[in-house]
């Protein structure tokens, strides 16, 4: 099955959810995991609104059907957006910084997790988006090599969202 939400063609071969290439409006489905979501007739939820920030970070905030839901969403569970964005960042910076194992095991962790603070206070991404952070600084501080009128940065890490933030 493929769930997704960019243009494309349809993949007859198999079952694909695609609202998007079906001509919905992309504003009400900004994420895989927000279809999927949606598909499944599940209430909004954590993990569909940190899918839908991690496509989106702070632009959605211009999406007004997704501004009110988030905005719903932080009222109901007393947190803020910045703190969903947070978790976001903890959780992308796993694959950011490498770390495969720790991204093979998230499905799996993702179902024990509980609330947002299960996220927040997980030691292993927050070590992680340290080190990313870190690396960030180090970047910026360091001139880019320039390649036909490319600026080049050289890391081990995946930073071209990141800086681009």
């Amino acid at each position: 099955a493929i769930f997704d939400h960019h243009l494309g063609p349809v993949i007859k071969e198999v079952f694909h959810h695609n609202p998007i290439i079906k001509g919905e409006d992309p504003n009400k489905y900004p994420s895989a995991s927000w279809i999927i979501n949606s598909y499944l007739k599940n209430p909004v939820n954590l993990f569909a609104i940190l899918g839908v920030l991690g496509d989106h970070e702070k632009r959605i905030q211009n999406n007004s059907i997704f501004s009110k839901i988030i905005d719903d969403f932080c009222k109901e569970n007393n947190i803020t957006f910045d703190i969903l964005l947070n978790m976001v960042f903890l959780i992308d910076s796993n694959y950011k910084i490498g770390d495969r194992a720790e991204i093979e095991s998230m499905p799996h962790l993702f179902l024990k997790i509980k609330d947002h603070n299960d996220i927040l206070n997980n030691s292993k991404w927050n070590k992680n988006l340290k080190e990313l952070n870190n690396e960030i600084s180090k970047q910026l501080k360091i001139p880019a090599e320039e390649m036909n009128g490319i600026l080049f940065k050289h890391s081990r890490l995946i930073l071209e969202k990141t800086i681009l933030r």
